[in-house]
């Protein structure tokens, strides 16, 4: 028998050999094995995992961009419209006087400007001026804009009356208070478009270094002097160096260019057509 045999009997009966395990056969478990293979499986994983993590991250942000942009726009639209707003371009050459009244369908679109009240749409190009004049030095205020029907009534009135008070008959006193304060619906200052500017030192405006700043830049921001010295017979008004009227940059600077007031530059127009 071979020395890695042996026998067993029990009670005498037949005999039942026995091989022992031969340890050098049986394969040996190293930790070091383990540890490879779940390298590999991490090594495999992780990339998968960190890819996955950044397709859920690209998604999640189009995602939010995607229904922000939307309301960014529009916030942005709105908000570009409220600073950038404009006049209806049917206004920008109305003409209102005795003779031509502001029309019973005018819409008012007023927004506030400092102390006084204008057509919202003046606003951001009388704000523009208002700044370079300050940049050039100017101490120019916008004294007035918009008045109601109910205080150019009380205007016109209180001009009659005191022109009447110098003994001058009524019609006569009526005739004379219209050239400068007309009365309800016949004055422009009730469309919103005209702005009256003073000094800041209340010094007398005619002549001033403000009137001849305007006079010299007022075009560029769409404003012309409404009633200017030596046009009483095309406005119907006596002269006021003060009163300026919006008619926007493309028209303003057309009327500088052919020296004429709003009411020639309206005729001149219509002659034309």
């Amino acid at each position: 028998m071979k020395r890695s045999e042996y026998s067993v009997s029990r009670n005498g009966g037949s005999k039942r050999t026995y091989k022992p395990h031969n340890i050098q056969n049986k394969k040996t478990e190293n930790p070091r094995d383990d540890d490879t293979k779940g390298l590999k499986k991490a090594m495999v994983v992780l990339p998968l995992v960190i890819i996955i993590i950044i397709i859920c991250a690209l998604i999640a942000g189009i995602r939010q961009y995607t229904s922000l942009k939307p309301d960014d726009d529009a916030g942005s639209s709105m908000q570009s419209s409220e600073e950038k707003p404009t006049v209806e371009e049917n206004k920008l050459l109305l003409v209102v006087s005795p003779e031509t009244p502001l029309p019973s369908d005018y819409k008012l679109e007023l927004a506030a400007f400092g102390d006084i009240q204008v057509d919202r749409g003046v606003i951001p190009d009388l704000e523009e001026m208002m700044d370079a004049a300050a940049e050039d030095g100017i101490g120019l205020v916008a004294a007035e804009g918009y008045i109601s029907e109910e205080i150019q009534h009380k205007l016109y009135q209180n001009e009659v009356r005191r022109i009447t008070a110098e003994g001058i008959p009524e019609n006569s006193a009526e005739e004379q208070a219209m050239r400068k304060y007309p009365p309800e619906n016949m004055c422009e200052k009730q469309t919103g478009l005209c702005v009256t500017f003073k000094n800041k030192d209340n010094s007398s405006f005619e002549g001033s270094k403000a009137y001849r700043w305007l006079m010299e830049n007022a075009s560029r921001y769409g404003f012309v002097l409404r009633y200017p010295e030596g046009k009483e017979k095309d406005t119907g008004m006596d002269p006021d160096p003060a009163l300026f009227r919006y008619v926007g940059a493309k028209y303003a600077k057309k009327m500088k260019t052919l020296n004429m007031c709003l009411d020639e530059y309206t005729a001149y127009l219509a002659s034309r057509n």
